[in-house]
């Protein structure tokens, strides 16, 4: 019987029933198969007693029919105990595998809105072109002080001191331009990005440490691993490289102060400002005396912040898109199964060989590739050789 049953399990390996009936205790299983051929024995002997006219069942009603709901209980019992366990697994694992895809669906969405919102439209463009400007307009300021300070040694004491006026109205150009780049940048952002990308990682942590692993029990799909490994990249910074780009900008919480003036470029153009609010003799003594406090190291750290933080939002978008091309999760709500006929892995291949069928396998492997090794060792041997001689060709 167990035979018949291994042949049986193995002809239908998707039948729900057959896994529903796998799944119960040895002693359940052997229960099911006594009540069925204790029932489908007393129903022959029944139909039997009955065909042959036996003078036992004369003058009697109540006793054949309770024999008879015995033996329908007998054989009825086991067959519905197994369908309906069916029914209600299937029912149970469909509620389960909704439930799940329902959070995916969920998780998902409010992880890709954070992103959206965090690298909008706008923001990029703020970041490809105010950010940009901010930066040009701090190099000529460089610029503009270098020339301030070569034409204040040239002129103070002489009669053309009235054109270090000239230059100082260019600074006072370069300033106003150079704050209103600023103010664009900090509008637009207005310093809520810390708790932006702490809300971010925050949904990241849930649908990966939560819904990953109930999708894992269903045997549903994660998207694929390149935006896998970037999202794990990115989520496992405490800071990302927008929010350093915007400390460059303006840092709202006490710092040291900087002797250079330039610790941000808010600072930058405020000491700008102070200084174009200065008489241009007195403006071109003090610099003379402490020189340009605007650096070009300063102008290319902060160059560098900014393309780190236009590259950060344009891969973080690409990550969103590739998950969206593969329309995940919504194209994976079912659970992935493998075919009969793949082929075995290494470790599951080593692991069959633990098997009496797996043993059998191997032995018939290694007999074919010993009789292969055979067949090609004969082709390399030379022309006119026999076995126990050798004839050397043209002999």
């Amino acid at each position: 019987m167990g035979r018949c049953w291994r042949k049986l399990r193995k002809s239908a390996k998707t039948s729900d029933i057959v896994k529903t009936y796998s799944g119960f205790k040895r002693f359940t299983r052997r229960l099911i198969w006594g009540s069925l051929i204790l029932g489908i024995s007393l129903s022959g002997i029944f139909i039997t007693t009955d065909l042959t006219s036996h003078p036992w069942w004369e003058n009697k009603s109540y006793i054949p029919n309770v024999l008879a709901a015995i033996t329908g209980f007998l054989i009825g019992a086991p067959l519905a105990l197994v369908i309906l366990a069916t029914f209600t697994n299937e029912r149970e694992e469909k509620a389960v595998l909704d439930r799940v895809n329902g959070l995916s669906l969920t998780a998902w969405n409010a992880f890709r809105d954070l992103i959206d919102d965090f690298c909008s439209n706008e923001r990029y463009e703020v970041i490809s072109e105010h950010a940009r400007d901010v930066h040009k307009y701090f190099d000529q300021a460089i610029n503009a002080m270098d020339q301030y300070i070569e034409l204040a040694n040239q002129v103070l004491g002489t009669t053309s001191e009235n054109d270090l006026s000239q230059s100082l109205e260019s600074l006072r150009e370069i300033e106003q331009k150079f704050r209103a780049s600023i103010n664009v940048v900090t509008r637009t952002f207005n310093f809520q990005t810390n708790d932006e990308w702490a809300q971010i990682i925050g949904s990241w942590r849930v649908l990966d440490q939560y819904v990953r692993l109930q999708r894992l029990e269903q045997g549903l799909e994660w998207f694929d691993k390149v935006p896998d490994s970037g999202f794990r990249r990115w989520m496992s910074r405490e800071s990302n490289p927008l929010q350093e780009f915007l400390d460059s900008i303006e840092v709202r919480r006490y710092i040291a102060d900087s002797s250079m003036g330039e610790a941000t470029m808010r600072q930058a153009v405020g000491t700008l400002g102070a200084y174009v609010r200065m008489d241009a003799l007195e403006l071109g003594e003090y610099l003379l005396y402490y020189g340009n406090p605007f650096s070009k190291e300063r102008s290319r750290e902060y160059f560098i912040l900014v393309e780190d933080a236009r590259i950060f939002v344009l891969e973080l978008k690409r990550l969103i898109g590739l998950v969206e091309i593969q329309n995940w999760p919504r194209g994976q709500t079912v659970a992935a199964r493998d075919g009969d006929d793949r082929e075995l892995t290494m470790h599951e291949w080593i692991g069959s060989l633990q098997t009496p069928e797996g043993e059998e396998e191997f032995k018939k492997l290694w007999k074919t590739v010993q009789a292969a090794k055979y067949q090609e060792s004969l082709r390399r041997l030379p022309p006119g050789y026999t076995s126990g001689s050798y004839i050397p060709p043209g002999r």
